[in-house]
């Protein structure tokens, strides 16, 4: 495994540092592990050691005048999220980002990487279910649910613990019970494996993301961590936050057979996120994708770059 660490370039007045890149082995037999589906991977390439960040973002959008994510305010990304990933950027928003990362850093071309390149670098040589192995471990400890990953269930305990009677409303429009109140500890049922009830309704719009609550957490760019918060997540290969957190853009298109998307061709997307169950958040797991020119509240992107062999 090697990290690349390229020199400092300025980028309208400020310091922009170049993502810190890992070196990732081709992988000439790689199939998906979830159907097996060949898509070799003919030659090396670089990925990024950590999702691009709410703070990576805004030089981009400093620098560039592109549009700035929906949840940021004034133009300013929420205070003390420098370190999260950034959200609510469609496919044509990071493909920019990648352009003009090249821009910024002479010799080195950034992309997407595919989805067979993204997987390959969660999963490791062994291709296991986690970055860090095949079993999920997360337990349950003083009311709080600890994983190595940021999803659904740890978002839940942390609610739950905090204030488990507080009022919630329901608030969506599409939602049978919007303008009734119930208490948090009546909505969402959490077992010690990371298992919620009571998140999503898509039946009748009783669930947790249709209350006031959520709507808040929404808002404010949703319940995400710091992008290196979890070192015991890491890949095989040294790449963090694979697990959860945040969805990640891939390159290449797919039919979906999972969510809304479900049948529609769309870009595929890995990883999971805050929003998602542990299952969603496996790195083997398929799928998943969304329409390129759409953004959403719990995708964001980490970029790669080709191989070269003079600069290694």
């Amino acid at each position: 495994m090697k990290t690349i660490s390229l020199s400092f370039l300025c980028a309208a007045n400020m310091a922009l540092a170049a993502p810190d890149m890992l070196h990732i082995p081709a992988a000439p037999e790689f199939s998906f592990a979830a159907d097996g589906e060949s898509s070799p991977i003919e030659q090396e390439y670089f990925i990024g050691k950590y999702p691009v960040t709410n703070e990576e973002y805004s030089q981009f959008c400093a620098d560039t005048g592109h549009r700035v994510p929906r949840y940021w305010k004034n133009g300013k990304y929420p205070s003390g999220k420098g370190k999260h990933p950034v959200l609510w950027v469609s496919f044509d928003d990071a493909e920019a980002y990648c352009e003009w990362l090249t821009e910024k850093n002479p010799g080195k071309s950034y992309r997407l990487p595919t989805e067979a390149e993204w997987e390959h670098a969660a999963s490791g040589p062994q291709q296991t279910r986690y970055p860090w192995g095949n079993d999920a471990e997360i337990s349950f400890k003083n009311g709080l649910i600890v994983s190595n990953f940021n999803f659904n269930g740890v978002i839940a305990s942390i609610l739950l613990k905090k204030n488990p009677t507080q009022k919630v409303t329901f608030v969506s429009p599409r939602s049978e019970r919007k303008g009734e109140s119930v208490a948090l500890n009546s909505l969402l049922i959490l077992n010690e494996r990371g298992c919620v009830k009571g998140w999503q309704d898509h039946k009748n719009g009783g669930g947790f993301v249709q209350t006031d609550v959520f709507q808040k957490l929404n808002e404010e760019g949703g319940y995400t961590t710091p992008v290196d918060a979890y070192p015991k997540g890491v890949s095989a290969y040294g790449c963090f936050d694979m697990s959860g957190n945040a969805w990640e853009w891939t390159s290449s298109k797919i039919i979906a057979t999972n969510g809304a998307e479900r049948g529609q061709t769309v870009q595929a997307i890995r990883g999971g996120s805050w929003y998602a169950t542990s299952r969603s958040c496996s790195v083997i797991f398929r799928g998943e994708g969304r329409r390129a020119e759409a953004a959403f509240n719990t995708v964001g992107f980490r970029v790669a770059a080709d191989s070269d062999k003079k600069r290694i």
